[in-house]
């Protein structure tokens, strides 16, 4: 470059036809290099690629464990499971007890008379209850998981799935109230929610009994099939699709193992039910559309409490909540016992734990096998079973197969066949449930003082004369003998 002065007397530097070569030949050699260097870096696709990248073996057995549960949780397999084991509803005793979800529908002892009719009728209404109950299951064919190559749940997500039963449920109560009911398709012609045979003359015939023996297993054998939603009504697909299988859904099996992903929790693991709980308070905490009138809490175990009892906060959850206009949806871990056995000396708490009407349930179920329990009747507990492999679905609106969210079968396990680990469900819709949960959970406590599950702190008002008498702090200083006048 040389300088030359302008007008005014200024000095500039100008460039003659030699450096302005030279300095074009070290933007075209640097735009080359730098060219080369971006093709060098691997692309976004390729880097999220090797994130998901993992080891032949890890490969092995992710396909062994998908492989085993799509065969051991086949229809087939389960119908015959259902035979050995007689977990159907039907195998209960003619006057058992059915609770749901708060709500009583038989009472024991109804037998004969109208009092059996008035039995067949609750049992018929317990079964339409039943068959409203939103049901989340095992899937396959989503999109893969951040960071990894699992594209099914089957094996691993069933407490995962669990829990978007029990959030699904008391969104569903949230929403459209507890007695909401699905409207069926009639069967033949018949009412959807008829049960029950028409009486025998020939009660006594050996062969008849015989046959009806012979019937009741090949109809259990029977892979059962879910009753359609009655044509152009509410089949709750505004609440489904938010737990599709999808990404963009926000209580999909994506966004949830997004955030335990954050707590060093990968997919492909087995989630606690305390995890869960965790999970879906931050979700539905962030999400705009229901942030503004549900509020979320889970219960820590208390340390100020001998055993680390849980202990439900009246000022906390109400601050929370109804102080401020919002439902409660309230989440309670637990540990019931050592090793893989639940005490049975909790049995009876957790069945009068259900019979509230805020109850949303019950995440636990057997070892190594999540459950949902909704209800009871006498010494078994009722239960979704996510262990069932279906396709994934679609979150688009007017595409989801609604009916895959609702069973048909209802199936019970006995109580000291629980797991100890697990996580009560409550949902509060205003301050007359709050007050309602805290006086029925006190008396709980009150009748099995020696080992209750929960507890209730009540904020400390100070009396009158507390107030008026305030301490005189003491001094210790070298003028606290002294008397200032």
């Amino acid at each position: 470059m040389s300088p030359r002065a302008n007008d005014r007397g200024e000095t500039r530097a100008t460039m003659d036809d030699e450096d302005a070569s030279e300095i074009a030949r070290d933007v075209v050699d640097e735009g080359e290099d730098a060219r080369l260097a971006r093709l060098a870096e691997p692309s976004t696709s390729t880097r999220r690629a090797d994130a998901r990248r993992e080891p032949l073996v890890e490969t092995f057995g992710r396909l062994a464990r998908t492989s085993r549960a799509a065969v051991a949780h086949h229809p087939r397999v389960r119908a015959i499971r259902r035979v050995v084991g007689r977990h159907g509803v039907d195998d209960l005793p003619p006057d058992a007890t059915l609770v749901m979800f708060g709500a009583v529908y038989c009472e024991k002892g109804a037998e004969e008379g109208e009092g059996r009719d008035a039995y067949e009728r609750g049992k018929a209404a317990w079964t339409r209850d039943w068959r409203s109950r939103c049901w989340m299951t095992y899937r396959r064919g989503f999109e893969a998981l951040e960071t990894s190559e699992w594209r099914t749940d089957a094996g691993w997500g069933c407490t995962l799935r669990s829990a978007q039963m029990m959030v699904a449920n008391a969104l569903s109560i949230h929403s459209r109230g507890r007695h909401w009911r699905r409207e069926l398709e009639l069967n033949d012609g018949g009412d959807e929610a008829a049960t029950g045979d028409d009486d025998d003359d020939d009660d006594g015939d050996e062969t008849a009994t015989r046959l009806s023996f012979l019937s009741e297993v090949v109809n259990k054998l029977r892979i059962p099939e879910n009753r359609f939603t009655k044509r152009g009504c509410d089949a709750q697909e505004d609440i489904l699709r938010w737990f599709a299988d999808d990404a963009r859904a926000p209580f999909s099996i994506h966004r949830v193992c997004e955030k335990t992903a954050e707590w060093g929790i990968p997919p492909g693991r087995w989630f606690e039910p305390s995890v869960m709980c965790r999970a879906f308070e931050e979700l539905i905490a962030h999400d705009e559309a229901l942030g503004t009138s549900l509020a979320v809490h889970v219960v820590r175990p208390s340390e100020d409490h001998d055993g680390g009892v849980p202990m439900l906060d009246e000022r906390i959850l109400r601050a929370k909540s109804v102080d401020i206009d919002k439902a409660l949806l309230l989440f309670v871990p637990l540990v019931l016992g050592v090793g893989r056995t639940i005490n049975a000396r909790y049995l009876n708490q957790l069945r009068s734990i259900l019979a509230l009407k805020q109850s949303v349930g019950i995440l636990g179920g057997r070892p190594n096998a999540s459950l949902y329990l909704v209800g009871y009747s006498d010494d078994v507990f009722f239960y979704l079973d996510p262990h069932v492999v279906q396709p994934a679905s679609s979150y688009d609106e007017g595409t989801m197969d609604v009916e895959s969210y609702y069973c048909s079968t209802p199936l019970h396990v006995r109580g000291e066949h629980l797991d100890p680990t697990l996580a009560l469900g409550f949902y509060c819709r205003n301050s007359d449930d709050v007050d309602d949960l805290f006086a029925r959970t006190r008396a709980l406590a009150e009748a099995n003082v020696a080992a209750p599950i929960l507890l209730v702190r009540t904020p400390t008002v100070p009396t009158v004369e507390e107030q008026s008498v305030r301490p005189v702090p003491e001094r210790d200083d070298e003028f606290s003998d002294w008397e200032f006048v």
